[in-house]
């Protein structure tokens, strides 16, 4: 899926994502990681901020499926939408959802929701209760785990994330409102073999941003959350930023070539009409009055260029011999030492 011209990279990985068929439990994994990572979640109330339309239809869409509850977006400026459950049995009822099942489990639970049944009927799992964080997992099981755990880790990113333009910079953050869930979300992260950098921001530092700055990390990330095209588009990025910082280090270096040539081109010439000046050109040995003639009858051209000129002389003894010939401009005495 393309976005439309214009849209930010960011807002593009965001509509990829929405833009998924998932499966029931899929969908409502993806929907506790919006809600819990939203700018409001309790029992009194839950409210989601967002810039993105499709973010809020997404969001709109499976709170109506899933707890019938119709929440009608509210404009906040140009920008911004706001989405609120003000009801606080409603929210109560979407927070005991997601609750853990063992005695004295949080009503708040910082937990994904189990996975896809075996059984292959997603209906059947829908709304499972979650799994608590502080179980273990078995090395390697969240990451070939099934597609819930990315659904829910996608719902966060709707929910708190953003990308830079990759053209600019690469980065891509989580910016989570509190401390104990950005802890949660990055032990969650470092399961899934992503470790998240860590910042805090905001007038009084109390939001954690947790932020990826390596372009393949990125990628990958990307398309464990299902935005796989907007994946390929950063590495096709990474790729054309490759191919065009190598280019413009060759002409940088061609470019510095062509400057010490030309800047000893100068020396060169100066020193030979020196030389003719003071009369002392007749006095040179036959190998230096050579190589003053040449350089005289071709100001511009480079030592490579000069020696194509003279076949006869080698890069190796042109250059020694100009070399002299600087130096004789300067201690013209030396030419009457030689001699």
């Amino acid at each position: 899926m393309r976005a439309l011209s214009g849209a930010s990279f960011s807002a593009r990985a965001k509509t990829e994502l929405c833009g998924h068929k998932l499966s029931a439990c899929c969908s409502a994994s993806a929907l506790y990681g919006i809600l819990l990572f939203g700018r409001k979640y309790t029992r009194f109330g839950i409210e989601l901020t967002t810039e993105n339309e499709d973010v809020m239809r997404f969001a709109s869409r499976l709170l109506a499926e899933f707890f019938n509850i119709t929440a009608e977006p509210v404009k906040l400026g140009k920008k911004k939408l706001r989405l609120n459950i003000n009801d606080p049995a409603e929210a109560r009822r979407i927070l005991e959802t997601y609750s853990s099942s063992r005695p004295g489990g949080r009503m708040i639970n910082y937990a994904v929701l189990d996975s896809c049944t075996q059984s292959g009927k997603p209906e059947e799992a829908a709304l499972q209760i979650p799994a608590d964080y502080d179980h273990q997992e078995e090395e390697g099981e969240l990451a070939d785990s099934a597609p819930c755990y990315r659904a829910f880790l996608a719902g966060a990113f709707l929910s708190c994330g953003s990308i830079g333009e990759p053209q600019r910079q690469y980065h891509l953050e989580f910016a989570v409102p509190f401390p104990r869930l950005a802890d949660s979300l990055a032990r969650y992260l470092e399961e899934l073999g992503f470790s998240a950098k860590q910042a805090k921001r905001g007038d009084h530092r109390n939001i954690r941003v947790l932020y990826f700055k390596d372009n393949e990390r990125i990628a990958d990330l990307l398309g464990l959350m299902g935005a796989v095209e907007c994946s390929l588009d950063l590495a096709d990025v990474a790729i054309e930023k490759t191919l065009r910082n190598k280019v413009n280090r060759q002409t940088n270096s061609d470019t510095a070539n062509l400057n010490r040539a030309a800047a000893a081109a100068v020396r060169q010439l100066y020193a030979v009409r020196l030389l003719e000046q003071r009369g002392l050109v007749d006095e040179l040995p036959a190998a230096l009055r050579e190589a003053a003639a040449l350089r005289r009858a071709n100001p511009e051209a480079s030592l490579s260029e000069l020696c194509i000129i003279a076949p006869g002389i080698s890069r190796s003894s042109l250059y020694t011999r100009l070399k002299k010939l600087e130096a004789l401009a300067e201690n013209p005495q030396q030419l009457t030492i030689n001699n």
